[in-house]
């Protein structure tokens, strides 16, 4: 009695981690738009539409009534990132394989569906491939907001040494 609460305990547990790498999976490949308040001077655009331009971004739309400039970019998925998600899948996998194998013995071939895990990776190179798109805008005296993508952000932050805060 004993030893089957614990195995259906254990799959319980399982299944509730599978849901939770289910939604990691899916955050993966969502934008992460964020906005961005910098503390910088005029000379500072120049050297802002500069990076961007460095870094594959191309201006898209210039709106001088509001000062802002809009540049779009092609953001590249990871490597790393593409890997590790297969390798978290296979593992993944297999474990549920052996819980629900253990649970329901007819079902013990599961964990060799980890096979199927560089579907994942796959599935998130097509998903994390998109056109990003990048707005500067000048808020004088000493301002300038910018939107985009998140990790684009930091690091154009630590690259051009310009103080940033997150914009509420």
């Amino acid at each position: 009695m004993m030893e089957t609460a614990s195995l259906y305990s254990a799959l319980v547990l399982t299944l509730l981690l599978v849901v939770g790498f289910v939604s990691f999976l899916r955050g993966s490949v969502k934008a992460r738009t964020v906005v961005w308040l910098l503390t910088a001077s005029e000379p500072d655009l120049e050297r802002l539409r500069t990076y961007f331009l460095q870094r594959g971004f191309r201006v898209q739309d210039i709106a001088p009534e509001r000062e802002v400039v809009t540049l779009v970019g092609q953001v590249r998925p990871s490597w790393g990132l593409a890997v590790f998600l297969v390798v978290l899948t296979a593992v993944a996998i297999a474990c549920l394989g052996v819980v629900v194998g253990t649970v329901v013995p007819d079902l013990a071939g599961l964990p060799w569906l980890a096979g199927a895990a560089p579907a994942v990776g796959g599935l998130y190179w097509i998903g994390a491939a998109r056109q990003e798109e990048v707005q500067i805008q000048w808020c004088p005296p000493n301002t300038v907001r910018v939107r985009g993508h998140k990790d684009e952000l930091t690091v154009m932050g630590r690259s051009l040494g310009l103080t940033t805060e997150p914009s509420s």
